[in-house]
């Protein structure tokens, strides 16, 4: 019996090593999807904008995730958020840039995309020109986004990868002067 409960033992902890060793992966991944395009982390998790931006971009690698915006959110916002996700895994992978909730089993479709934060699921790697049309969608238009799934525009689907990553760029160009001011986390108000 004791020789079973010590065989559980490095079972569980071999297991649990594992899959921190996966998460950090994960959380290596998109660290240097990330990198690619803004040279810091400032840059991306104190704008609001970014987090349209990210959502692009994470489309077109093929990581679902759920982001929010810097730590504006608290973690019981997101445990809330995540507990309302009915048949859902989610992996909560710490970045350079933020707390990043990933759905490991790509089961989902695109869910949700509000103010202050955004939710997207994606069941595989999206097609150029869907990813086009995400890019867009992000651009300031505030339109429905399956309304971008459906174009015709050869170009959007061509050009599609370059879009994305331009559009990230140039916000990160743009904010790039003041995003060294690291300011304090915003306090979520609750009822």
């Amino acid at each position: 019996m004791l020789n079973q409960r010590h065989d559980q033992t490095i079972a569980n902890a071999k297991a649990s090593l594992d899959a921190e060793r996966q998460l950090q992966s994960l959380a290596n991944d998109i660290d240097a999807t990330l990198l690619n395009v803004f040279p810091d982390s400032a840059t991306f998790t104190r704008k609001t904008n970014f987090v349209y931006e990210i959502a692009a971009l994470f489309t077109v690698v093929g990581i679902p995730f759920h982001l929010y915006r810097g730590e504006a959110w608290s973690a019981e916002r997101g445990k809330l958020d995540l507990e309302g996700a009915e048949g859902h895994e989610w992996l909560e992978v710490p970045t350079r840039f933020g707390r990043v909730i990933v759905d490991p089993t790509l089961r989902c479709k695109l869910m949700d995309v509000w103010e202050d934060g955004i939710d997207f699921d994606i069941p595989t790697v999206l097609t150029p020109k869907q990813a086009a049309g995400i890019g867009r969608a992000f651009c300031g238009e505030r339109q429905p986004l399956d309304d971008y799934f459906f174009s015709t525009n050869t170009n959007e689907a061509e050009n599609a990868l370059g879009d994305v990553r331009l559009l990230a760029e140039n916000h990160a160009r743009f904010f790039g002067s003041v995003a060294a001011e690291r300011r304090e986390p915003a306090v979520l108000e609750t009822d």
